[in-house]
């Protein structure tokens, strides 16, 4: 668990944070995104998060909460989280 605020949209972007995951048994950390749920309108118009197969978004969507925002990072399986090579 962290804290954090919660960016603002830049240049027409839906706002994100960029996650960097690290762990024991990996060898290469890996990049994801973390995009909000309540941001609709922008998340629509996002130019990375359009690039993704529309079946696989949720994978990086933020759920909203009554304390705040839940993001679940799944390294594999059914719900694996997208993953981006950079």
């Amino acid at each position: 668990m962290f804290k954090t605020t919660k960016p603002k949209s830049f240049e027409g972007q839906a706002p994100c944070l960029m996650v960097i995951v690290f762990m024991r048994g990996q060898l290469i950390h890996t990049y994801t995104r973390m995009y909000f749920e309540d941001e609709e309108s922008l998340n629509k118009t996002d130019e990375i998060l359009n690039q993704v197969p529309a079946d696989r978004r949720s994978t990086l969507m933020a759920k909203k909460t009554s304390s705040g925002y839940t993001f679940d990072i799944h390294m594999q399986g059914e719900n694996e989280t997208v993953f981006f090579d950079i």
